[in-house]
């Protein structure tokens, strides 16, 4: 199957390929040879076997090793040494019973953005934050006195200036299962939304009933080690739900995304 990648993470990539081929290639190339004989070009193996005068011919052709290359190339090593590996195909939700962190687990999933972030990142809701404050402060009167306070709008645009970028959260398909994981720079989720063919490098699993807070959400990031796990046995109050995953639940270390 051709794979449409709508994400890759090229350094990790790179990571995975190197070890099992003992480094990174270059470029690829590709010797052709043919030979012709009186009754037209025959298969290099079988020229032996014909009588009669021949001629070889060779072309060299050189290929540039891209992103999209590297990862067939991969999935092809890892082809039947899935355990050795620690490759996990997800085809049903019995699948994932077994997994654990280290595991590179492929799985269809629906993506979106996390509620939160789409509503309070940079590029959500948020992003309307200059207009307002412009409205609040050249237009305040009787028709604007419900608007916020400029400080109130510079504590929210310092929060939504710190909320994580590139956080991608995902439905595993026929399960109850959801996957959440952070993309490089280069990432966009709002590019990636639908159902998608994730691959992925576990990092945390939790089960049924557990929560965990989203992954980089200001505040919780800067929490001590103790006070990040006094949080966490708390869980969320009704207000705060969308804050937390609900568990079972995977986190990534996202490679690559493809249809």
């Amino acid at each position: 199957m051709l794979r449409h990648f709508l994400y890759l993470d090229n350094d990790q990539l790179d990571q995975y390929v190197s070890q099992v081929e003992d480094g990174l290639r270059q470029s690829v190339s590709r010797l052709n040879s043919t030979e012709k004989s009186k009754g037209g070009k025959v298969d290099v193996k079988l020229a032996a076997a014909n009588a009669g005068t021949t001629n070889q011919e060779q072309s060299d052709a050189a290929f540039a090793d891209t992103p999209a290359a590297r990862f067939e190339r991969l999935t092809s090593l890892v082809s039947g040494n899935e355990d050795q590996f620690g490759w996990v195909e997800i085809l049903q939700e019995s699948d994932l019973q077994g997994v654990r962190s280290g595991n590179l687990i492929d799985v269809t999933a629906e993506i979106y953005e996390p509620e939160i972030v789409a509503a309070f990142g940079a590029k959500g809701l948020m992003s309307a934050l200059p207009l307002v404050k412009a409205l609040s402060a050249g237009m305040g009167g009787p028709g604007l006195t419900n608007m916020p306070k400029p400080e109130q709008l510079d504590a929210m645009a310092q929060f939504s200036a710190a909320m994580p970028e590139g956080l991608l959260q995902g439905d595993v398909v026929d399960s109850d299962w959801t996957i959440i994981g952070r993309l490089s720079a280069s990432g966009n989720p709002k590019d990636i939304e639908g159902d998608a063919r994730v691959v992925g490098k576990v990092t945390k699993v939790w089960g049924t009933g557990q929560w965990r807070p989203i992954p980089g959400l200001p505040v919780v990031s800067n929490f001590s080690r103790q006070q990040k796990r006094e949080y966490e046995r708390k869980g969320p109050d009704e207000g705060s739900r969308m804050m937390w995953i609900e568990g079972p639940a995977i986190e990534l270390d996202i490679l690559a995304v493809y249809r």
